[in-house]
């Protein structure tokens, strides 16, 4: 079976308008669009997966996200919905591919560096949780794992991610962090200590 790409329209419109919405009815816009995938057990592959298109939400997308580390002042209230979207959108192969290529890795650990520094407050939990299960997700291309090799102190910060996890959701999903691609024995030496690292904790 096929999946109406058109549907990305969806996300792409809050993306641009969310703005003009309460949060109630952004979440309930969200909701639908799972419906229209399916989204609901782990790891599901579902014709949204695999699906052809030619939206550019994900240019969109990251470009929204940079645009909101530079405006500190609505940094997490627009971080908030555009994690949301995110985490809809890379269920989808293309748009997975696509924002890695266009740097999704670099932001993501923006967000975690940025969340980290108010963690314990629990001021953005919310927020870093869902950029903590988004970094997993994308971890599952070995895309994900070449970007991160080419970012400065980008495996130091998944250690202290790890290594700083309190909350249970946070630690389940760091520990799928910590297990990247550890049995390709073409990956440098450094990754596979950087898991020693993880599993010492």
């Amino acid at each position: 079976s096929t999946w109406d790409t058109t549907k990305l329209d969806c996300l792409v419109w809050l993306i641009r308008y969310n703005k003009y919405l309460s949060k109630k009815s952004f979440l309930l816009v969200v909701e639908a669009f799972k419906e229209t995938i399916n989204l609901g057990r782990v790891n599901e592959r579902t014709p949204y997966s695999s699906a052809k298109h030619s939206s550019g939400i994900m240019g969109l997308l990251i470009n929204s996200m940079r645009n909101s580390l530079r405006n500190l002042g609505q940094v997490l209230p627009e971080a908030n919905t555009y994690l949301i979207i995110l985490e809809v959108a890379i269920v989808n192969d293309q748009n997975l591919d696509t924002g890695l290529s266009l740097g999704l890795i670099k932001e993501l650990l923006q967000y975690v560096m940025m969340f980290m520094s108010s963690y314990d407050t629990k001021q953005c939990l919310e927020e870093f949780k869902l950029t903590v299960r988004c970094m997993a997700y994308c971890f599952k291309n070995v895309k994900a794992i070449d970007s991160l090799l080419e970012i400065s102190n980008g495996i130091t910060t998944v250690v202290k991610l790890v290594q700083g996890a309190k909350e249970e959701s946070v630690i389940i999903n760091a520990i799928k962090l910590s297990l990247i691609h550890i049995s390709e024995p073409t990956r440098p030496l450094y990754i596979s200590y950087a898991v020693f690292c993880m599993k010492k904790k």
